[in-house]
């Protein structure tokens, strides 16, 4: 399913008018109201609990004082009126807001559709037909677009092995059960790896039914002997993306079409679930770690761009390849046990979907808000392409 992020702007506003208010109520309790009371959780906010049009503890009247103090659910007919100046309800249920006015409360705050819709799901755990997972072949790249986010121009040589890969791919087989929304290989460039197509038979073998990706800037695939024979047969589609570089890709077109292989090749980043006709994104850190704990909502990686690297899964690419940032510039991103999961220290995939949908603390570097797409260029490798 593809989605549009959550308005970072809205959800700023709705921080301030939570912060406003002594006491903060959420009108309703069907999911989406538990996922965004899930959100508010994550980012420090107290609310005090779901007003309902329904009873669901208690049928007495009570002040805005004693309501804070016990219960959960709160029947929106039981308020007493006084000091309801000093409570704020986040409205998503916009077919009865009479109601709740009529009750007294004064001080709404209205969540738009988008937010309504986008906030629960960037935070719910994803089914498997949801999640996708992503693995980096080979770290280094032949292009080394500026401000690439998996650093792969600032990467040392990195060859994934095929004993690693064979023992990662069996145990997220194992637990998957073999059902994901895809499995996305890449890099860097992964057409440089030498023993790529061992690779992609080692993927296919594991992953009988989920849908393989193979991402690559197109400028080996016309002369990697026998790949587009092997995607045909282990069924694995080709992606490229199109770059304003030296490469005939209505070449690499016809051979897809003349050969049946599944293919789609990418104008810009634009394609898909993303705004914009750019063939770059600037995804800035912040070194001082001081993002607002909120931002991550709104980010495009987190519970979407999964990424498996040396047996643990992290939220986004950003994290495990923010390593060579760190290298090549004596920088310091601190990666701790909270920004992955341990594949070989689980039992379940709800355990991956529980700890994809969580903030980690590695977000608190993350400028979402500054993020922007722009032209391509091959990159200068200096650190303002990275922060």
């Amino acid at each position: 399913m593809d989605i549009d992020q959550p308005d970072l702007y809205e959800i700023e506003r709705m921080i301030k008018f939570c912060k406003k208010y002594k006491y903060i109520f959420i009108l309703g309790d069907n999911d989406g109201q538990k996922y965004l009371a899930k959100f508010l959780d994550s980012v420090n906010i107290k609310y005090k609990g779901f007003i309902t049009y329904c009873e669901k503890e208690t049928s007495k009247s009570y002040t805005i004082q004693e309501a804070y103090k016990s219960i959960k659910y709160f029947h929106i007919g039981g308020f007493n009126r006084k000091n309801l100046y000093n409570a704020g309800v986040i409205v998503m249920d916009f077919l009865n807001p009479y109601y709740i006015q009529r009750a007294g409360f004064k001080n709404l705050f209205f969540l738009s559709d988008l937010n309504r819709r986008n906030i629960p799901f960037k935070i719910r755990p994803h089914t498997n037909k949801e999640l996708g997972i992503e693995c980096n072949l080979v770290d280094n790249c032949n292009l080394n677009c500026k401000s690439c986010d998996h650093c792969a121009p600032l990467a040392d040589e990195f060859y994934l092995s095929k004993e690693e890969f064979e023992s990662d791919m069996k145990r997220l087989s194992e637990i998957t059960c073999d059902d994901l929304k895809y499995l996305t290989l890449m890099g860097g460039e992964p057409l440089l790896h030498p023993e790529l197509l061992e690779l992609l038979k080692t993927a296919r073998k594991y992953f009988k039914n989920t849908p393989i990706n193979l991402h690559s800037n197109g400028i080996l695939v016309l002369n990697k002997k026998n790949l587009f024979e092997t995607l045909k047969e282990l069924n694995i589609n080709l992606i490229i993306t199109t770059y304003p570089i030296n490469v005939d890709y209505e070449a690499i077109d016809k051979k897809a079409q003349e050969t049946g292989i599944s293919y789609y090749r990418m104008t810009h980043i634009g394609d898909g679930s993303y705004k914009g006709k750019k063939w770059l994104r600037h995804s800035p850190w912040l070194l001082n770690k001081k993002a607002p704990n909120y931002y991550y909502i709104s980010c495009y990686h987190f519970n979407d761009c999964t990424t498996l690297r040396h047996g643990k899964i992290y939220t986004c690419p950003l994290i495990p390849y923010s390593k060579h940032f760190s290298k090549y510039f004596n920088k310091e991103l601190k990666i701790t046990p909270d920004d992955y999961i341990d594949i070989y220290k689980i039992n379940s995939f709800e355990e991956i979907s529980e700890f994809c949908a969580k903030r980690t603390q590695f977000c608190s570097y993350c400028d979402i808000k500054k993020r922007k797409n722009f032209d391509f260029e091959i990159s200068e490798k200096k650190i303002e392409e990275w922060t």
